[in-house]
């Protein structure tokens, strides 16, 4: 569950992705990335915008956790053998 921008943050230094790579992957403005990231606390803006991110990340392997606890965790693929 992706509710919080500290999420949003993580999830990007995770795959260390710049915020420019965000906007491209989600199709959203890099001003509204920005914005987003420099709220504190929960998301403001519509559930578009934030189904656009949490589809970005869970399609590079970001997983979101929700209450009580908040967190971001990513899921590797096994290497082929």
């Amino acid at each position: 569950m992706l509710v919080d921008t500290r999420q949003i943050k993580a999830a990007r230094s995770l795959l260390r992705w710049r915020q420019l790579r965000l906007a491209q992957q989600t199709g959203l403005a890099l001003s509204t990335i920005r914005r987003l990231e420099r709220a504190e606390g929960r998301i403001e803006a519509n559930f578009d915008t934030v189904e656009k991110i949490r589809q970005a990340f869970e399609n590079a392997g970001i997983e979101f956790m929700g209450s009580p606890n908040l967190g971001v965790r990513i899921w590797t693929q096994p290497e082929e053998r």
